[in-house]
């Protein structure tokens, strides 16, 4: 693959250098026209340019992407060009299309535990198995052998030396290391890989591993459980997040110039990630997995038809709509006796708007915002973020209350805000105030789970919406 090789080994050497890095890149760029009109295509499009800013010359898409951004583009580009006549074009297209997701989720890994070198990151799980699409790409008769032994499309490194006399896991090692693609790639090879970026690479790979066993497979929720615990998420949340990674790595194979390669992406059956986790959940007792144990008073499908709602009404934008959704799903399938929804009103009042469970409680809600010495909840809404007033755990500290609330103090009870876009548009109380049942780890997650995705639906229905108003004409 000497054209690839040639691309590669420049773009990284002028990405590398640190007085000339930005200037010597573009011209790699500039000297290959074809890789010019598509770096350029790229950049313009919504994913890698939100502000619709319209990019005309290399050096400005440097200037507003950065050159990381850029490197990764082109290494991509020329991976797919160099690919794409390939001999066994089946075999080629479905380890790229692995490459292409895994390297986005292990970029989002990276970014979520805040690990700084996120785009070296990226450029290591792009290149995990460059060995295996070389192979392919250029193999005759051994391919032909190999395929034949391992027709599944399973890796069998004992099969791989027996019909070539190594396997491909080295190939990927010798390439890596005589093109100087990546120097976290070669720790990982030689198996130095308890620092956080290696972890995200391979972790990113085994995720994308086990949905080839289809979405719905207990080893997708195996390792669902595994991520989510890792990041400190809970398993819906990231469930919810990695679906979108799966759907921007099939338009990214689009982008990159591959149909077949898109197509190789598993992206989720629906759209909603509550849907997902559901099913994933539901395959997961049917296999004998363990699930964790739901509180009596909780309603699965009653959660289930409230994440649905929430994510038919937040591609409509009904934000009001959207609240009192949430209201209901979290008093009948949380299994809260009292939530109220309150909102923002002048002279930094907060008043309770909507109420399920008790809707004079609904209406005496109410408390002014405290800026200063403040209390917990004035605190949240400011900063976003949840208050958890769960007396029976020992460990947590009591809320602070605001005074015209003072009827509440000793009742367990939580709240969570309501953002768009670093704006509070509100928040939701919820408490069992009026039965005195405990608030379990299953309730609080719960509520957690559905305030969380009101927030992510917010986020992602207002990014479509801007992402529609804004796309550049092509």
């Amino acid at each position: 693959m000497p054209a690839f090789r040639r691309t590669a080994m420049d773009v990284m050497d002028a990405a590398g250098d640190a007085e000339l890095g930005s200037e010597a890149l573009g011209r790699v760029i500039l000297k290959d026209p074809a890789l010019t009109a598509r770096v350029l295509r790229i950049a313009n499009t919504v994913g890698h340019n939100p502000t619709g800013q319209r990019i005309l010359t290399i050096s400005k898409a440097i200037l507003l992407l950065g050159a990381d951004a850029i490197r990764n583009i082109c290494l991509g580009v020329s991976l797919m060009e160099s690919l794409l006549q390939a001999r066994r074009h089946d075999r080629v297209m479905a380890d790229l299309g692995r490459s292409i997701h895994a390297a986005l989720v292990a970029r989002a890994l990276a970014v979520a535990k805040r690990e700084p070198k996120a785009e070296e990151v990226f450029i290591a799980g792009l290149l995990f198995r460059v060995g295996h699409v070389v192979f392919w790409c250029v193999s005759e008769d051994e391919g032909v052998a190999l395929d034949a032994l391992v027709r599944s499309g399973s890796e069998d490194p004992s099969a791989e030396k027996a019909v070539l006399g190594f396997s491909l896991v080295q190939l990927s090692q010798a390439l890596v290391e005589e093109w100087r693609l990546s120097s976290l790639l070669l720790d990982i090879y030689r198996g130095n890989t308890e620092a956080v970026a290696p972890e995200c690479v391979l972790a990113a790979w085994r995720w994308c591993r086990a949905l080839e066993s289809g979405w719905g497979a207990p080893k997708v929720r195996q390792e669902l459980d595994r991520l989510a615990k890792w990041l400190g998420w809970d398993p819906a949340t990231a469930m919810a997040h990695l679906g979108e990674l799966s759907r921007e790595a099939r338009e990214t194979a689009q982008l990159f110039g591959s149909q077949a390669c898109a197509d190789s992406i598993p992206v989720p059956p629906s759209a909603d990630g509550g849907d997902l986790f559901a099913q994933i959940v539901a395959s997961g007792r049917e296999e004998g997995i363990e699930v964790d144990g739901a509180d009596p008073d909780e309603n699965p499908d009653r959660q289930l038809e409230c994440l649905r709602s929430l994510t038919a009404l937040a591609l409509e934008g009904s934000l009001p709509e959207m609240f009192s959704a949430l209201v209901g799903g979290l008093h009948e399938g949380v299994g809260l006796d009292r939530v109220v929804f309150c909102g923002m009103e002048a002279g930094d009042q907060v008043q309770g708007k909507l109420g399920a469970g008790d809707p004079e409680f609904a209406n005496r809600f109410r408390f002014t915002l405290r800026r200063q010495m403040a209390d917990s909840l004035s605190r949240a809404l400011e900063h976003g973020g949840f208050v958890e007033n769960v007396l029976s755990d020992p460990s947590r500290r009591p809320a602070i209350l605001p005074e015209s609330l003072g009827n509440l103090r000793g009742t367990p009870f939580l709240f969570g805000v309501l953002q768009l876009g670093g704006r509070t548009l509100g928040a939701v109380y919820a408490d069992r105030g009026t039965s005195g049942r405990e608030l379990s780890d299953s309730v609080v997650e719960g509520f957690r789970h559905l305030v969380q995705q009101a927030n992510f639906l917010m986020a992602r229905s207002a990014k479509m919406r801007s992402g529609v108003a804004s796309t550049p004409p092509s």
